[in-house]
């Protein structure tokens, strides 16, 4: 199956959008970067990606594409703005600022310690345990695990899109 040169700029698009979010949360401070607001308006632009891509697709072929199409083409601009807001994190806290990572989870440890007071001290392995965790899952090996983990999740987004997006030919024979 080929992918339609229309779903590059749809989710090129949406991982550009993506990358000034993130840069606007990073100038902000770190408190943004870490903001519910910012995940969720991430997950949204990847899921206008999918959306803007497929619905391009499906106009340029007529109005029709199948199911397995639609679902090809919402998980191939899933997978490139996702993409796109990985690089440019990998980028942010090894280049831009490398002390981003330890930021990010001091920060992280704080929210923890303040959220569950003296039970924080009770988790198992500690809460240095748990830093050092958060520190290898911003570090470029752990964002890509996240990324083709992501991808996971970012294929069931694409089956609901494929099957709300589909639109089959009445004049096509379909025999199954």
């Amino acid at each position: 199956m080929n992918l339609n040169g229309l779903v590059w700029q749809q989710a090129a698009a949406g991982g550009g959008l993506i990358i000034l979010l993130q840069l606007g949360a990073y100038i902000w401070g770190i408190d943004m970067m870490l903001s519910t607001w910012v995940s969720v308006s991430g997950f949204l632009l990847v899921v206008f990606a999918m959306v803007l891509g497929t619905v391009a697709v499906r106009a340029n072929e007529e109005g029709f594409i199948s199911f397995g199409r639609a679902f090809y083409h919402a998980l191939a601009s899933a997978a490139v703005a996702s993409l796109m807001g990985t690089g440019f994190q990998m980028f942010l806290t090894s280049i831009i600022d490398s002390d981003l990572a330890d930021k990010l989870a001091d920060a992280s440890m704080g929210e923890i310690e303040e959220k569950m007071g003296a039970l924080a001290s009770q988790l198992p392995g500690g809460l240095d345990e748990m830093r050092n965790q958060v520190i290898w899952a911003l570090s470029p090996s752990g964002q890509m695990l996240s990324w083709l983990l992501g991808l996971i999740f970012w294929a069931l987004v694409a089956l609901i899109v494929a099957a709300i997006l589909k639109r089959e030919n009445p004049n096509s024979l379909n025999l199954g």
